[in-house]
């Protein structure tokens, strides 16, 4: 099992973390890439999307 580094996260990782944790899909491709386009570089940089930033 591979540790899981919550401040640099590709979005994949991060969707399937946030989605397995017993509440269905609670966040799709789409939804992330638009958050992100929206946040630009506040969460995270161009491969990568640090948690911590994205749920605050």
């Amino acid at each position: 099992m591979v540790a899981i580094n919550p401040q640099s996260m590709k979005p994949a990782e991060l969707m399937r973390v946030l989605n397995t944790a017993g509440r269905g899909t609670v966040l799709t491709e789409t939804r992330l890439r638009r958050h992100r386009n929206r946040a630009g570089y506040a969460i995270g940089d161009a491969r990568t999307v640090n948690l911590f930033q994205y749920a605050a």
